[in-house]
């Protein structure tokens, strides 16, 4: 079975992590499509021996690369696309995917609280009803918790019984949790993720900064994007 996940770059993120987990792990022939560019996690992926298709399309002459898109899908008999971002230009190959090739069963993907999609002008006129019709033609909807599935069903309408809850998964076998934990002397934190506001990290920051001098307490950050140099 062929499975295309449809992206916008491929920087480092939580996606596309999990993503180029799914492809490693999965039996299925998985290609990842982004939109804009490529990126740290793409050049991994293609060391990987993981097909990756970097489209580049411009944020506003998109029709040329959703051309190609469904030409690709016919001509290599794709299965199932799964978008996972709400990006007007991911909606846009998605509806013109269902229209052309209506066989093709199409997935959309919450990976976060889509209600702040409702705020300001620009996205209750402009992104909203595009994005609601996107997930409308949508054979079925995933959403990482319980909480984000409510979230859809606020935000775009979406009925209860068209959102499946995947939860993401951790391989604990990774972690060996043998750390003497009794005779620290300071609490330890750690955030790793991308470095953008909505992650909330100056939070974090803000809140140690309010902490009694008698509480030791480090924090290590990792990660990087447009904050990194405020935070």
């Amino acid at each position: 079975m062929k499975v295309i996940h449809l992206m916008v770059t491929g920087e480092p993120g939580g996606i596309e992590m999990l993503t180029y987990t799914i492809a490693r792990n999965s039996q299925n022939e998985n290609i990842m499509w982004f939109l804009f560019r490529g990126g740290a996690v793409a050049d991994q992926m293609k060391a990987a021996g993981i097909p990756v298709i970097i489209s580049e399309t411009p944020r506003y002459r998109w029709r040329n690369s959703m051309k190609d898109f469904i030409h690709y899908c016919r001509e290599n008999q794709v299965d199932i696309v799964i978008n996972h971002l709400d990006a007007p230009v991911a909606c846009a190959h998605v509806l013109a995917l269902k229209r052309a090739l209506p066989h093709i069963k199409v997935f959309g993907y919450l990976h976060n609280d889509v209600r702040r999609k409702t705020v300001g002008l620009k996205n209750k006129l402009g992104y909203l009803p595009f994005i609601k019709a996107m997930h409308r033609c949508c054979d079925k909807v995933f959403a990482i918790s319980e909480f984000v599935k409510a979230a859809g069903m606020d935000a775009y309408g979406l009925p209860a019984e068209k959102i499946a809850v995947i939860y993401n998964g951790v391989d604990i076998q990774q972690f060996s949790g043998t750390g003497n934990r009794e005779n620290r002397q300071r609490m330890e934190l750690i955030f790793v993720g991308r470095l953008i506001k909505d992650k909330g990290v100056h939070l974090l920051l803000d809140a140690l900064a309010q902490l009694p001098q008698e509480i030791l307490c480090h924090a290590s950050v990792v990660g990087f994007g447009s904050e990194y140099e405020r935070l």
